[in-house]
Order: structure tokens, then sequence, then C-alpha cells
């Protein structure tokens, strides 16, 4: 009896053998080895992922169960993380990420470091900005050390020079969504919970300086210690736009107004 299709299966089981394993060479052990590599940045609550070797296509996790396509992973909290890495062969690396980073935001064109704050469902800067527009910029009674301490006063013009990519400068609506989440509502008790949550040793982190305004009718600077104006998206009228404002007091109001736009405000920003 010929033993040919014997061989011929065997043949064909070690040809399939040895496909299963093209993509992952064995190691010593005969565990697969992997060439899938990865690496990771993470700032501002969110961590982006880069994944090299292997096989496409690439899946992520943050918890190594629940796995999906998506390399940018915002996260909830500002604490450490492994993030695996999974390719279409099922090899897997993983990178570590710090609750640190996750706090800070990096302004690659003047390399400054801020601190990032979560509110609520929001994620403010936790300083005012503080880049060099080169006009229309400038420091409280024109002192580099309120700067570093405040941050910049800009005018309506320079504030839109001033803002990077990923961020923006609030609306009306996100400055209600703010007093809505720290005082629970819009009214005055509203916007005095929330000007008191503001405060250097308030509950959310904004810990506001009271680095004043630049006074466009008055050609003066005013109002440093007292409380700070920063400027929000919204036009008011014709060359005014809308602002709000903390009040150095538990007992005032995180309220409304306008400004012309040649006055200068904080500007504190939102990410996109």
């Amino acid at each position: 009896m010929s033993n040919l299709p014997f061989f011929k299966s065997f043949f064909w089981l070690l040809v399939v053998a040895l496909i299963s394993f093209t993509a992952c060479q064995q190691d010593d052990d005969n565990t697969p080895a992997c060439a899938l590599a990865a690496t990771a940045t993470a700032e501002a609550f969110e961590i982006n992922v880069v994944a090299t070797g292997g096989a496409a296509p690439y899946r992520y996790a943050i918890d190594g169960e629940n796995f999906d396509g998506n390399s940018r992973i915002e996260v909830e909290e500002a604490t450490n993380y492994t993030v695996t890495v999974r390719d279409a062969n099922d090899c897997e690396v993983t990178v570590e990420i710090t609750g640190t980073s996750l706090e800070q935001f990096t302004d690659t064109r003047d390399n400054t470091t801020y601190r990032v704050i979560k509110i609520g469902d929001q994620i403010w800067l936790g300083e005012n900005l503080r880049y060099n527009t080169n006009e229309g910029d400038f420091c409280y009674d024109d002192d580099d050390e309120n700067c570093t301490k405040d941050g910049k006063l800009y005018t309506w013009a320079a504030a839109q020079e001033a803002v990077p990519a990923g961020w923006r400068i609030p609306s009306e609506a996100d400055r209600n969504t703010l007093v809505m989440t720290l005082g629970g509502a819009t009214s005055e008790e509203g916007e005095e919970a929330a000007n008191t949550a503001m405060q250097p040793a308030g509950t959310s982190g904004w810990d506001d300086q009271f680095g004043g305004y630049f006074d466009f009718a008055a050609d003066a600077y005013s109002s440093l210690g007292d409380g700070s104006l920063y400027w929000l998206s919204d036009e008011e009228s014709a060359g005014r736009n809308k602002l709000f404002r903390v009040i150095n007091s538990t007992s005032a109001r995180a309220s409304l107004g306008d400004e012309p736009h040649g006055s200068g405000l904080f500007v504190r920003l939102l990410k996109e």
C-alpha cells in the first residue's frame, strides 16, 4: 500500500505550520518573538501612541482588555497608565504613561509648559497664557515679573494670534458650563460659588492670581490684586467683546461684562 497520501498530508501540514510563524520568529524558549514597537506622548489628558513594526492593523487599550483602533486616547483622570499595543498577530508591547505628564501642556512655539486642569468635562489651562505675539500683549505695569506670575494681558487682536493649535478662547456658553459645574447653576448664587472655587485656595484648581487688566478708557492698568478679566469669544457689539471676571472675594460673583477690543485682558484657554 502506497504511503504517498500520508506524505502529502504531512507536507501540507508542515507548510501551514511554517506560514503561521512568518510574522513572529521563534525565540529560544519557543515563544514567538514580537517585532512590534511603540512610543507614546501624553499631555492635557490625552495619550498619543505611535506603533511600528509587527503587522498592522494595530489596536490599543489602557486597561489591557478593551482594545480599539484609536491611537489617540482621551483619559478621564490624570493617573499612571500602561498602554498596551496589539498587532494583527496578537503580538503585544506596553508603554508607561505618568499622571504628571497628563496634567501639562507644552506650547511648542516657545516651549512654555503650563498646568492643565479638568473641571467637569472641560479641560482648561491651569494658568493664564503668556505667549509673546510681539504686538498687543503686555505685562501689568510693564513689569515682566507680573507676566511670570499672572500671565500676559492681550488686546482682542493679539489674543487671536496667541492661541496655539488644539485650544481656543472660551465662549459665553463655555463660561456658563464652567459656572454650572462649579456652582450648580448660572444664577447669582451659582456665580458666587464658582467665584469661590476659582480662588487660590479654591476647589477647582483654577488658582486665579487677580492680575487686573488694562483699562482702555483710562489708558491705565487697573485692579491688580482685586480681580481678573478674561476674554470670551462672543462679540457684544462692534469693537467690543464679552468677558468674564473673577473677583478676589468669596462673596462676589464670577460675572459677565464686555470690553473694547483695545483693552488688555487675560486669556485662559479651553481645549478643543
